[in-house]
């Protein structure tokens, strides 16, 4: 079994009061030396504020490289204790995947992917793992980054290993996102829920509405034991304007 994370810190600008990275550092850092988790995917989240978290992390290693000098990174930590990294990489989501700090165009932002292929070091089982964050505001930019995602995941991975792709979409599991996914081969974690709850909340402490934080996998190749949207309630003790996203995956290879 493999424990994932997904969490947006929500990047560190200087905000004060219940953003005050100073006061969500600790938190933050708390919850994830108190969580089970073997890999876990950030998003916002710079150098200083990588650095800041490691005083909390024990044997852990981490994969990435930030999408432009001095910028957030898409970060892979992983428990160097149970897995071993094979490969590793980050492409820019945009028409020249290997040129840094590119963009679909000038008015939108970078976006990355990061990227990293491990072995269990308990059974002989090889397995590949995205994370991405992709644009907020427009959405044709978005829907190409998105088949920009999908289509180097195909040139880099072969379609027998387990692929976990995760992140902050910045889209709902509407139509449109669950039908890409799937054509590819994947499958929400909250495919089969109920009623939907939200992974973003801007510091109010919501937990009803839509989210925009997944975590998808290859189906037939993976198969989903448990997952969750850590909502914490309290305004006071907010980690981020996202909430953590949670799953126990079986590696069926």
């Amino acid at each position: 079994m493999v424990n994932v994370i997904t969490f947006n810190l929500h990047v560190n600008y200087g905000q004060t009061g219940v953003a005050a990275w100073q006061k969500r550092k600790v938190i933050i850092g708390e919850f994830l030396f108190n969580s089970e988790w073997d890999i876990c995917l950030t998003q916002e989240g710079t150098e200083v504020m990588h650095n800041d978290l490691m005083d909390y992390l024990d044997e852990i290693c981490k994969v990435a490289e930030p999408r432009a000098i001095d910028d957030e990174s898409c970060m892979i930590y992983y428990q160097k204790k149970c897995l071993s990294l094979i490969d590793e990489g980050t492409f820019w989501l945009s028409d020249t995947t290997d040129k840094k700090e590119s963009r679909i165009n000038e008015y939108v932002l970078p976006r990355i992917c990061t990227w990293a292929i491990f072995e269990s070091k308990s059974q002989p089982q090889s397995f590949a793992v995205f994370n991405t964050h992709l644009e907020h505001e427009d959405k044709e930019v978005r829907n190409k980054q998105l088949n920009i995602l999908l289509k180097e995941i195909t040139k880099l991975i072969p379609n027998n290993i387990p692929v976990i792709v995760g992140g902050n979409f910045n889209m709902k599991l509407n139509t449109q996102l669950k039908n890409k996914m799937n054509e590819n081969g994947y499958i929400s974690i909250y495919h089969g829920d109920s009623h939907s709850l939200t992974t973003f909340h801007n510091y109010t402490g919501e937990i009803f509405g839509d989210a925009i934080d997944h975590l998808f996998y290859r189906v037939s190749l993976v198969d989903l034991k448990a997952h969750q949207i850590c909502h914490n309630v309290s305004k006071e003790a907010a980690m981020s304007d996202h909430y953590p996203v949670k799953a126990t995956f079986v590696i069926n290879k």
